[in-house]
């Protein structure tokens, strides 16, 4: 607990929102009640440690560390360090949709794109292998997980924002500058783009009398454009049923 697990959670808590406590689960705390009733804690386990530091950073509260010594427990310790541990990450976790969703949804659709592109003239070798359409497709579904990953993320900090009264400087400008119209325009381009590819390959296999498919590639390619086209659309759409004119 004093090597491993408490300087993690120490560390996930920095990550997460820029505070640096020395122990986070430390449960001896001293709080105004002026503070305390400003905060509206509502966590019922081990996590409530964890809720009134990011409340009280959230807040701009004052926080001073002091050191304490610690007398040896009477009786049987009522830790649970896997179950414990979990819920205090699971918490930073629901309160970081930028950790939570979109930077792993960011770096997956990155990838997606990336090895759909590397694998669209054909296939290729690499470190021994070669990667062809089952490869491709496997990237697809990394754009598309991605990118829902990527909106997951956003849905949150707007809904934080919106109905939890967080404040969020970054989100609210998002607000201002993503528009329902934008998002829509978006999606249909980028759906456009899939659309044509399926219109043009759909072409060249009514010329081959619907014979065996030659253009595998490129339809996978364009189907996976076309429905990013369509999350996009719908995505914004409620996007906009969380923003704050439309609230």
């Amino acid at each position: 607990h004093r090597y491993v697990g408490t300087p993690v959670l120490n560390w996930l808590f920095y990550l997460f929102f820029k505070e640096r406590i020395s122990d986070v689960n430390s449960g001896f705390r001293a709080i105004t009640k002026q503070a305390f009733d400003r905060l509206r804690l509502y966590s019922s386990g081990m996590e409530f440690a964890s809720e009134m530091l990011y409340k009280s950073c959230k807040a701009g509260l004052r926080i001073i560390e002091v050191p304490i010594t610690y007398r040896q427990r009477v009786g049987k310790s009522k830790l649970s360090p896997f179950r414990d541990a979990w819920r205090h990450i699971k918490f930073m976790l629901l309160f970081s949709p930028s950790y939570l969703f979109v930077i792993p949804g960011a770096i997956l659709g990155i990838l997606g794109l990336l090895g759909m592109l590397w694998l669209l003239p054909g296939n290729q070798f690499f470190l021994g292998s070669y990667f062809d359409i089952h490869s491709m497709t496997f990237f697809a579904f990394m754009l598309l997980a991605g990118f829902q990953l990527v909106f997951l993320g956003l849905f949150a900090k707007v809904f934080s924002v919106n109905f939890l009264q967080e404040e969020d400087k970054k989100t609210t400008q998002l607000m201002n500058i993503f528009t329902l119209e934008k998002g829509i325009t978006l999606g249909v381009m980028v759906g456009l783009i899939g659309a044509i590819g399926v219109i043009w390959v759909i072409g060249e296999w009514w010329k081959n009398s619907f014979g065996p498919l030659a253009q595998e590639r490129l339809l996978l390619f364009s189907l996976t454009f076309m429905f990013l086209g369509i999350e996009i659309i719908f995505s914004s759409f409620f996007f906009g049923i969380l923003g704050r004119e439309e609230r």
